[in-house]
């Protein structure tokens, strides 16, 4: 370096002696004598030397030594103290530490050692226990690959990656000899779009793939089939390993994640309780720790952080939890507000139906049938309902479903105002409840008749049946109905039925009033006033015809639809011997779908046509009595099954009628057809030797044709038939 200062001690400047002139006279006063200031004696005080105590250098220490050190850590701690020194990184990256590196894999148990050469221990454990991609060494938050044995980022996967699109067993030639992975959850930028059935996406190395391709197309060329054989053989059997391998470190790397995330969320934890153990030493208590879920994103984002909180950290965050709690406690305060107000309409709601049993004006009826009135319990959380037989479950449903006011209708009223708006006790709410208990009857009654007269001039208005009586009984008395309105004594009759279309058939539901009105048993607390709206409904009139002829029949003209659904299962048919015990619903739907069949076989044209009619009796018709039975018939004679047969006749019309028991197709024959006793293949056939009617409906009418016309001769008229069968069915 280039300096204008002296290395050199600077000298004192040197004096200068003028000579002086001896004939000059001395001038006592210019010329004083010069005095001058003692110099002060300097004295060299020695320094005493510093003693310097030289560190010793790392690598003075014996290098056995400190790999034995480092043969106690593990693989992920040997990389980050390779990177701290250069001295540290010439010791671990020699091919001498290899043995220290495979001491350090074995402190890992679940560490499955990589079996084959080309990889060092040292890539292998940079593979999976740094975040830095395999090829430009970029730091990328994507999991290595078990198979491929890569770590690449978003831009290398772009380029060292190729897509095998397809199912497996249609790959041939080198796909089927290249390791292949499923984890790869990137699509590329300008990838085509993949065949439907391709599975899911399947990628391997590019560069592992040209060279399987390469020796491919080398060994593929003829005279060289041994080479070749024994190349896919090895390949095959080291695709194998790599599969293998590549399951037992997915398995590894799948069990570092869960650790990792244990053991963040372990640190999250504590500093979760630290926080809540400073907020209890500010004065916070429990309840007011309990984040609502509008705030938990904002309080998560400060509080369940995988960092240690330090002192700094807490003066930071404190100013910024502040304004959380205090919003989280006004929030706190509206939900208790809301809590409060929702116990108040439950408890409403269980007045309102406390007071709908107590003032039930069809009780009376339930215990003319014996029955003490109570209403179901609204069904657990399992779905589960109490123990009771199908009668009692029908009369006490018959009770609920009776139309009453909803919670939320009664919410409405002006007098149950304050339930909603005032923060009162339980107590006071039962209070306000019994002062208005004759405005509470009377408004139920008002919403309940609305109902009723929209049902009731449905009936009236129509006019294809005679007037309906105003009259109803219960266990033949009107005793316990004498109080109603006539309106409501009109809807409970048996033979006041509804349905949903206008033009029902026979399978439609049959509703009786009051047991298709909706009803809530259990309170929710969100809901709105319930609104039944009648428009839906119709009257169904054939329905109604068929049970003013079978109330008739049973001498219970004036039953009420409670009295015979609560019946069960003991009505049968009067004019089809087999016909089972059904409920009121099934009998009326019985002759329903009879007169169906009746009207459609009227009108209906045959498949083929006979020289000799075929005869078709309605044989439910609504005259003449003998409709239904209500008790079950003794089984003194049980039913024989035999081979399931069909009626001839019927199938010509379209019609199947099967009969499985002996005497029900002979019953049916003479009841329908007007035939005495039935012949095989002319009257009745084998269900298993029964083909298709249009192939074998031509010779069965020449069957039809002969047989009458010998009957024609034998007897000179025509007669339903008199031939008998040996088989009796």
């Amino acid at each position: 370096m280039v300096t204008t200062r002296s290395k050199t001690k600077s000298l004192p400047p040197a004096r200068v002696q003028i000579p002086r002139d001896e004939s000059e006279e001395p001038d006592d006063g210019e010329y004083e004598p010069e005095i001058r200031a003692p110099k002060r004696l300097r004295t060299k005080v020695k320094k005493e030397e510093e003693e310097i105590v030289s560190a010793l250098d790392l690598m003075d220490f014996p290098q056995e030594l400190l790999r034995e050190i480092a043969s106690h850590t593990f693989p992920g701690d040997l990389i980050s103290l390779s990177r701290t020194s250069k001295q540290w990184r010439e010791l671990l990256m020699k091919r001498t530490a290899e043995k220290t590196w495979l001491f350090a894999e074995s402190n890992i148990p679940e560490l499955p050692a990589y079996p084959w050469s080309n990889m060092s221990p040292v890539r292998y454990a940079t593979l999976l226990f740094t975040k830095h991609c395999t090829v430009c060494g970029e730091i990328t938050t994507i999991s290595a690959d078990p198979y491929l044995m890569v770590r690449l980022c978003v831009e290398c996967r772009e380029t060292k990656l190729i897509e095998l699109v397809g199912r497996e067993y249609l790959w041939t030639g080198p796909e089927k000899l290249v390791c292949v992975t499923n984890m790869m959850t990137f699509r590329k930028k300008n990838a085509e779009k993949r065949p439907r059935g391709s599975g899911p996406l399947k990628y391997c190395l590019r560069k592992e793939l040209e060279e399987l391709r390469a020796t491919f197309r080398e060994l593929s060329q003829p005279g060289c089939e041994v080479a070749f054989t024994r190349w896919k053989t090895e390949v095959k059997d080291e695709l194998d390993l790599r599969k293998q391998f590549g399951a037992t470190l997915k398995s590894f790397l799948r069990l570092i994640e869960n650790t990792r995330y244990e053991e963040l969320e372990k640190i999250k934890r504590e500093r979760s309780n630290e926080v809540n153990k400073r907020l209890f030493a500010l004065g916070y208590t429990e309840p007011e720790l309990k984040i609502h879920y509008s705030l938990s994103n904002k309080w998560r984002a400060l509080v369940e952080q995988p960092r240690v909180l330090s002192d700094r950290v807490w003066e930071n965050i404190l100013p910024k939890l502040t304004p959380i709690l205090e919003a989280n406690k006004a929030q706190a305060d509206e939900d208790a507000k809301s809590t409060r107000k929702t116990k108040r309409q439950a408890e409403l709601h269980r007045l309102l139906r406390n007071f709908k049993l107590e003032t039930h004006p069809l009780a009376d009826m339930v215990r003319a049938l014996g029955y003490e009135p109570k209403l179901p319990q609204p069904a657990t959380s399992n779905g589960a309902t109490s123990g009771t037989t199908t009668t009692l479950a029908c009369v006490s449903r018959f009770l609920n479903t009776y139309p009453f006011p909803d919670t939320y209708t009664a919410l409405e009223w002006p007098l149950f105002k304050d339930v909603t708006t005032k923060d009162m006790s339980l107590e006071d709410v039962k209070v306000l409840f019994d002062a208005h208990r004759k405005e509470v009857e009377e408004q139920a009654r008002t919403w309940r008749g609305k109902i009723e007269r929209g049902l009731t001039q449905k009936v009236l208005l129509d006019e294809g049946l005679p007037p309906l009586s105003d009259i109803v009984e219960v266990n033949g008395s009107t005793d316990s109905t004498a109080s109603l309105s006539p309106l409501t004594q009109l809807l409970l009759r048996a033979d006041t039925i509804f349905t949903t279309s206008k033009d029902a058939s026979y399978d439609e539901k049959l509703l009786h009033y009051p047991f298709f009105i909706p009803t809530k048993d259990a309170f929710w607390s969100y809901g709105w006033p319930q609104t039944i709206c009648v428009s839906q409904y119709v009257f169904h009139s054939k329905a109604c015809e068929v049970a003013r002829a079978l109330l008739d029949d049973l001498d219970k003209p004036d039953a009420s639809g409670l009295d015979m659904n609560s019946a069960g299962n003991a009505f049968r048919c009067g004019r089809c011997t087999s016909f089972r015990p059904v409920n009121w619903d099934g009998i009326l739907k019985h002759y329903l779908h009879e007169h169906e069949i009746s009207a459609l076989l009227s009108s209906s044209t045959p498949r083929f046509k006979t020289r000799h009619p075929i005869t078709f009796e309605n044989t439910h018709n609504l005259e003449h009595g003998g409709l239904v039975l209500d008790q079950e018939v003794d089984g003194g004679s049980a039913s024989v099954p035999c081979d399931p047969v069909y009626c001839l006749p019927c199938k010509n019309h379209g019609r199947m009628f099967v009969g499985v028991e002996q005497g029900q197709m002979n019953c049916h024959l003479k009841s329908v057809h007007d035939v005495v006793s039935g012949i095989q293949n002319i009257h009745w056939g084998l269900v298993l030797d029964s083909g298709t009617f249009l192939e074998n409906g031509g010779a069965w009418r020449e069957r039809w044709d002969e047989h009458y016309d010998e009957q024609q001769k034998t007897h000179g008229q025509d007669v339903g038939g008199t031939s008998s069968s040996n088989v009796d069915y």
